[in-house]
């Protein structure tokens, strides 16, 4: 072949009498919905994440946290005094989410730009059928002391039931 590198893993997938192809190797896609006729899929690698919108900051007060907003990873805002967000409901969380399964989780981060150094604190609690576990605080970036407030916080949505009437989800601190 000259030096040429292998072409990448092809596989084949029948469907409904179809033929669909996909160049790319198994652990790199991740199908998003299976139907009866198509098949949505997002290409996965370590230079990229699908996401469903840009998201844009959230302008300041109280907040109620949509699971769309979660799903695109980054949630920001000046809060410009101290205030409270509330993440969705666990049945809208898991509406939002087709498909999902107990065990399932979306990892997110919460970014506080205001002032640094001062008492702009966004304190994130669970919405109706969750459960927070570590701190929903999420303070400015304080200067002197970044160890302690990188302005920041990690969060991870799990589903832990997604059975009509009865879903719940844990809302973990992660950093």
């Amino acid at each position: 072949m000259g030096g040429a590198s292998a072409p990448p893993l092809c596989f084949l997938l029948l469907l409904n009498k179809k033929t669909f192809y996909k160049m790319g190797h198994f652990d790199k896609l991740h199908a998003t919905k299976v139907a009866a006729q198509t098949v949505d899929a997002q290409q996965l690698d370590a230079e990229y994440v699908l996401r469903d919108a840009v998201p844009s900051a959230i302008a300041a007060g109280a907040h109620t946290v949509t699971i769309a907003e979660i799903r695109n990873g980054v949630l920001r805002s000046d809060p410009e005094a101290d205030v409270a967000f509330t993440a969705p409901t666990a049945a809208l969380a898991v509406a939002g989410c087709d498909g999902c399964a107990v065990g399932d989780s979306i990892d997110f981060s919460i970014i506080n730009t205001g002032t640094a150094g001062a008492d702009e604190i966004i304190t994130l609690a669970a919405g109706s059928g969750g459960t927070l576990i570590g701190s929903g605080a999420v303070l400015t970036a304080d200067p002197v002391n970044d160890a302690f407030s990188s302005g920041s916080g990690l969060f991870r949505l799990q589903f832990t039931n997604v059975t009509a009437s009865s879903e719940a989800y844990d809302l973990i601190r992660l950093a």
